[in-house]
């Protein structure tokens, strides 16, 4: 069988190097998986405020007798649909579930507006981990990379806060756990997918390559996204042990809270000496301010369920949040 509009996986990355290369290798190892053939990120979610621009004005201009007839959200899953078969009519191989990534979570509030019936898979990582590996990667400066991973997390935590136990299935994965407990971890993400584990090659997942790493230009040599055999110095966990302490505060003062929302330590960022504890209890409420205000809330366990029952309604297992 091949690929179709109603069958496909998406997976989001909280920014560039969150590891949405690593996700989509290991989901596409099972058997039932395929990926596009071509287009290697889809970003269909980038720029996706137009369409919503130009549906609210197309639905806007209809007589309201037509309107009654197909509502904004009906138009916005027909552009859905059609920007999916850009993918699923050219596939690596036939399969029933396409997998396709985007490394940035712009625009994610439109997710559920466009592809109502397609699960979701986020994936979010340490950020001081993450600005090091982009800074290594793209020669970005610290600023930018400090700023482009707070967005993507406020942006993750706002979606989190809005579609939290609703109809929009989605799972959220940490980087650190799919590195640490690969195994546990994929079969969580099988279960939510309604993937049979007796299909997927565990083996093949603990020896898959890797692909992108920034230690590629550590170590003097050109970004590629080509497999390079896991080397016993793979650690990208460790990106960001050499900070200086100037380097930790710049990013405990922009992102600090939200590494805390999401559930991150800010240990060897946190203001020491004389001041730190004032430095501490000042951005504390800083903080507080900024999360009341935007009505964020730190990310809850999200616990997979199976519903035997809906099964037929609900193409996928939905998730609740830990009691």
């Amino acid at each position: 069988m091949t690929a179709g509009p109603d069958q496909a996986v998406f997976i989001l990355g909280i920014e560039h190097r969150s590891g949405t290369n690593f996700l989509a290798d290991l989901v596409a190892l099972h058997d039932d998986c395929c990926r596009p053939a071509t287009i290697g990120e889809d970003f269909f979610l980038h720029h996706a405020q137009l369409l919503d621009r130009y549906v609210a004005k197309l639905h806007g201009s209809w007589h309201a007798d037509w309107r009654k007839e197909a509502s904004r959200d009906e138009i916005g899953a027909v552009l859905g649909r059609s920007l999916l078969s850009l993918l699923t009519s050219r596939t690596d191989r036939p399969a029933e579930r396409l997998i396709t990534k985007t490394p940035k979570a712009d625009q994610l509030a439109l997710f559920p507006w466009l592809f109502p019936d397609h699960p979701l898979l986020i994936i979010i990582r340490e950020g001081r981990s993450l600005v090091e590996s982009a800074v290594r990667s793209f020669g970005w400066s610290y600023p930018k990379a400090i700023d482009q991973w707070a967005r993507g997390a406020q942006s993750i935590l706002e979606f989190d806060r809005d579609h939290s136990g609703g109809n929009c299935r989605y799972l959220i994965i940490r980087y650190e756990d799919l590195v640490t407990d690969l195994e546990s971890q994929m079969r969580r993400i099988l279960t939510f997918l309604r993937l049979d584990a007796a299909r997927y090659d565990f083996d093949a997942a603990a020896a898959l390559p890797v692909r992108g790493s920034s230690m590629l230009k550590t170590a003097g040599n050109d970004l590629h996204w080509k497999p390079v055999p896991k080397t016993e110095n793979f650690n990208p966990l460790k990106r960001a042990d050499n900070w200086t302490p100037a380097m930790h505060r710049r990013f405990y003062r922009r992102a600090g809270h939200l590494q805390q929302l999401l559930g991150y330590s800010l240990e060897g960022s946190e203001p020491s000496g004389i001041w730190g504890g004032w430095a501490r209890h000042s951005a504390q409420r800083r903080w507080q301010q900024k999360t009341s205000k935007c009505r964020l809330q730190p990310l809850q366990p999200q616990v997979v369920e199976h519903e035997a029952e809906t099964a037929d309604v609900l193409p996928f297992r939905k998730i609740r949040r830990a009691a």
